[in-house]
């Protein structure tokens, strides 16, 4: 509302993603539309609760979280399982 960001919602693809409690996401952007877009990283990435079983579909996304590690990350209720799978929080304790 204050113009300040730009908010978009990504995926490894554009496909219709399915949340919890039945909400539906239309991704705005591809991870590699959104890098090619913005010439680098977002400056806050935001990860919602995922119901990932499937370890080959959470790959993409950890990858691309990995990718882009050197920004602020804010994880939402269990989206810190998939932080958490990244290895990144486990690095952040052994600093």
């Amino acid at each position: 509302m204050t113009g300040a960001y730009n908010v978009y919602a990504v995926a490894s693809d554009k496909e219709v993603r399915s949340l919890t409690g039945g909400v539906d996401v239309v991704p705005h952007f591809s991870f590699e539309e959104l890098d090619n877009l913005l010439g680098g990283s977002a400056d806050i990435i935001a990860i919602p609760y995922l119901t990932m079983g499937d370890k080959q579909k959470l790959k993409p996304i950890q990858d691309w979280i990995l990718k882009h590690q050197k920004t602020t990350i804010l994880s939402i209720c269990a989206g810190a399982d998939v932080l958490a799978s990244t290895g990144l929080l486990r690095r952040l304790i052994q600093k």
